[in-house]
């Protein structure tokens, strides 16, 4: 048990540490919830509160790196947990709820006709026009009802300084897995997050047999909780659930 709390106060680390004034923490809406308060050992690298993204820029709307989530959501994650530890295994969670302007944000950068080689790696084999046409990007998003995530699963003997300094650079391209990463308790999912290419389809035939038990061993652990996986990104869940149509525009704080 004590070697668990050292663990999840470790792990901490891994999120992208943002700079802001000493305020008080804003109320959430009626029925949200952080998830570090259901479930403080799940692990988070909140991506998009930084530059580490595929805008190459921290995204409007994520004032912290901090999961939000309607509070079914958080409690089935919850139970993926529990349901990966005595496997060795743990989530690691990349996006939760996100503002409506963040998805305008996003749908902005990919029509800017404007590129920069600073973030290619995420799209190796595609135009940035194409993204929204192949469905990466979209007008809407069920993130913004705080239904979904974005998530991966890591080993429970995570060397995470290690892990942490692996994940500060994406490979080159998102196609490829870092030895780095996985040396420091990363597991083969076949690609990077948001990686944008055919290789991040979730039956994608193509990457490593490992790879696919992964992934499907992510699925069928998410699909026991109640979550559906996005065929075209194996990292992207939504709960399945009524009443949560929705959508919200509060920053992520």
């Amino acid at each position: 048990m004590q070697g668990n709390v050292w663990m999840r106060a470790v792990f901490l680390s891994i999120t992208v540490a943002v700079t802001h004034p000493a305020v008080a923490t804003s109320q959430l809406p009626n029925g949200f919830v952080r998830l570090s308060e259901i479930a403080p050992d799940i692990l988070q690298d909140l991506r998009y509160a930084s530059a580490r993204n595929f805008t190459g820029r921290p995204v409007p709307g994520y004032h912290a790196p901090v999961c939000i989530l309607a509070r079914p959501v958080a409690e089935a994650l919850k139970r993926v947990q529990a349901d990966l530890v005595p496997r060795g295994l743990s989530l690691l969670i990349f996006d939760c709820y996100r503002p409506v302007r963040s998805v305008a944000a996003f749908m902005q950068w990919a029509q800017d006709p404007t590129h920069s080689n600073q973030t290619k790696q995420y799209y190796p084999r595609l135009a940035k026009i194409d993204l929204v046409r192949q469905g990466y990007i979209a007008q809407r998003s069920s993130h913004s009802k705080g239904i979904a995530v974005d998530l991966t699963i890591v080993r429970l003997s995570t060397n995470t300084p290690a892990l942490r300094d692996a994940l500060q650079s994406e490979p080159s391209p998102c196609t490829s897995v870092t030895t780095e990463a996985m040396q420091a308790g990363a597991v083969d999912m076949g690609t990077a997050f948001d990686c944008f290419d055919e290789a991040s389809h979730t039956d994608n035939a193509r990457v490593s047999a490992e790879a696919k038990s992964y992934r499907g061993l992510l699925v069928a652990a998410m699909a026991k909780a109640g979550f559906q996986n996005y065929a075209r990104e194996w990292w992207h869940f939504s709960f399945v659930a009524r009443g949560f149509d929705k959508v919200f525009d509060f920053p992520v704080d």
